[in-house]
């Protein structure tokens, strides 16, 4: 009896500590999988992602979609992959002024001494919103806008590419989130395709060699 009261003392510890395993690097998501989703709230849509998922405390939702959003003018006509899979995106005819968060799964970056996150965005639309980029580790605060949120009005798919090397950071149960604020009208769909999350190889300072200098050139550090 003694023996399984402390098991279930442990068990209710754990939970009560939010305890979840967390996975390695490198992990990357094309969304191929997902079923298409229109949703217009903040608890619509369930990813079946391992590595993404529409998090809660927040206003709106990840839709997944292909071939092009309801509306014309904004948003992709096909994904980044192949331009015939799935990609993400923020519904924004009557969901304007919305907040929708796309949450990683919990990654331990454990030995790598820079961690780079690259997505391919698309943000195409006369009222687009902004996109943002927040971190954290552990059960520590979110850093808001670790890089500078940024914008546009382009229809094409761009490459972002986050090069993360934060000692505070580069540790066990890391977490990164794609945070989405619409614009003021329809015409500010945006999406995500391909996310890849991997550990980057420096160069010690040490291991640097030069050669074939001209003395004549001179370079302003």
């Amino acid at each position: 009896m003694k023996k399984k009261y402390t098991l279930f003392l442990a068990a209710v510890l754990l939970s009560f500590m939010g305890f979840s395993q967390t996975v390695t690097l490198p992990i990357t998501e094309n969304f191929d999988s997902e079923p298409n989703q229109v949703s217009c709230s903040a608890t619509g849509n369930t990813l079946v992602s391992n590595n993404f998922s529409n998090a809660a405390g927040d206003t709106d939702e990840w839709d997944p979609d292909d071939n092009g959003t309801s509306s014309t003018n904004t948003g992709p006509s096909g994904d980044h992959t192949s331009g015939n899979g799935k990609y993400l995106y923020t519904e924004t005819s009557g969901c304007n002024n919305t907040t929708a968060n796309l949450e990683s799964v919990l990654m331990n970056w454990t030995g790598h001494n820079v961690v780079q996150v690259d997505a391919w965005y698309h943000m195409f639309g006369t009222a687009q919103g902004t996109m943002h980029f927040d971190v954290k580790q552990g059960a520590g605060a979110w850093q808001l806008d670790y890089i500078p949120s940024w914008t546009d009005n382009q229809d094409l798919w761009q490459l972002r590419s986050i090069v993360i090397c934060d000692t505070n950071l580069l540790k066990d149960s890391v977490q990164v989130r794609f945070r989405a604020q619409t614009g003021t009208s329809f015409s500010s769909d945006m999406a995500i395709d391909d996310i890849s999350i991997f550990g980057v190889s420096c160069v010690a300072p040490g291991s640097l060699t030069t050669s074939n200098l001209n003395p004549s050139i001179s370079i302003d550090l």
